[in-house]
């Protein structure tokens, strides 16, 4: 970005109330999140589609249950 820009920015953003600001700062916050989803969508979709073409399965072992010392331990405390 230019040095005049980002002046302009900071300007526009100086002007603007609290309010707007928290605004502000929720719908960037929300683009964000949605921009990370569709990212990772779109890797899965481009991964699913090379193995398609090369025509190789990802094996996914089925789930297990594994030890959580932390948590195990919270049973431990009296209440």
């Amino acid at each position: 970005m230019n040095a005049k820009l980002i002046e302009s920015l900071v300007q526009i953003i100086q002007s603007l109330s609290e309010e707007e600001r928290l605004l502000l700062e929720k719908k960037l916050a929300a683009h964000e999140t949605q921009t990370d989803f569709d990212n990772l969508a779109q890797t899965l979709a481009e991964l699913r589609q090379i193995c398609a073409e090369e025509n190789y399965t990802i094996e996914v072992p089925p789930r297990q249950d594994r030890s959580h010392p932390f948590a195990e331990s919270l049973n431990d405390i009296p209440v």
